[in-house]
């Protein structure tokens, strides 16, 4: 079915549209952008050609400038044809949502469909110019001389356009003028391959959307858990270091009672009262803040959170 992708409504309104699409007239007027666009190539073709006569022919072969669309691969006897097609397919097709861009393509929403236009060309026997009739000549010359004399080298045919356009819609469906039909009969399937490679376009932007929203989704859940991660390692090794001060406080307190045991004769009291303060500075059940120490992180590892000796900076 033509068309499928489309509500039933759109579908038989297109239909309709394509099938009563009428190429304007010759002298009809052109929409601005096809008037701005052919403006711009033949500002081109001037440049061109005096560029091409300052450094030959061969001055754009590595593409160090882009010509306007529609600007190669047909004769300039042929860009009115081409125009005129535009002009019909954007008549019709505008009022529909579509739009002309300023190199004339048509784009809907998103997406945008690509145009282009070539020529045929007939090969027929090249006919030597002045220039190498000349260079022909010297050789002639020059090999009665020097029997290294180098035959110029000229081609023996040239490509000449015949007037048969071809129209290749985004590099997929192509439509030719042949012995049944020219390009201008075939508007309205034109224009329906123009929705369909605007559909495909559509169904691979969206299937790249798609891949792109999961890839973020992936990489989201990811750094999720990379964060949950490191988030439950901190807290791990802030539960480790605070069991460390514990059993260091524990160890400090059992210490004070086996020396206050162990030298029961003695007045350790003031020694005792001082270590048993350390002891509640160190124990993160307590945490108690002291007076030069100030008050411990027992989260920290222990290289991190001293007792550590001052310079003189301090």
């Amino acid at each position: 079915v033509p068309l499928a992708f489309l509500p039933e409504e759109e579908r038989q309104a297109v239909l309709n549209v394509a099938a009563q699409i009428l190429l304007p007239q010759e002298h009809a007027r052109m929409r601005p952008e096809i008037v701005a666009h052919r403006k711009r190539i033949a500002e081109w073709n001037k440049r061109k050609r005096q560029i091409e006569r300052e450094l030959g022919t061969n001055w754009n072969r590595g593409r160090r400038e882009t010509p306007p669309a529609f600007a190669q691969g047909v004769s300039e006897e042929r860009q009115p044809r081409i125009f005129r097609l535009i002009n019909a397919l954007a008549k019709a097709m505008i009022p529909l949502g579509w739009s002309l861009t300023d190199d004339l393509q048509f784009a809907r929403d998103q997406d945008m469909v690509t145009l282009t236009f070539s020529e045929a060309t007939d090969q027929i026997l090249h006919t030597p110019t002045r220039e190498e009739n000349l260079k022909l000549l010297e050789y002639e010359e020059e090999r009665k001389k020097y029997a290294w004399a180098r035959k110029p080298q000229i081609r023996k045919y040239d490509s000449v356009y015949n007037g048969r356009l071809s129209l290749c819609i985004n590099g997929a469906k192509t439509f030719r003028d042949c012995r049944s039909y020219v390009l201008e009969d075939r508007l309205g399937d034109m224009m329906l391959s123009i929705y369909g490679e605007a559909e495909q376009m559509k169904q691979a932007r969206l299937a790249r959307e798609e891949a792109e929203r999961q890839r973020r989704e992936q990489e989201r859940k990811r750094e999720e858990q990379r964060q949950q991660y490191n988030a439950e390692v901190d807290r791990t090794l802030a539960l480790v270091n605070c069991a460390a001060d514990y059993e260091i406080a524990c160890r400090i307190r059992a210490y004070v009672s086996a020396m206050e045991k162990a030298h029961s004769n003695q007045d350790l009291s003031a020694w005792a009262s001082w270590a048993r303060a350390k002891a509640d500075w160190y124990d993160p059940t307590v945490a108690k803040e002291d007076e030069l120490l100030g008050r411990r992180e027992h989260e920290k590892s222990q290289e991190s959170k001293g007792p550590q000796h001052k310079g003189y900076r301090w």
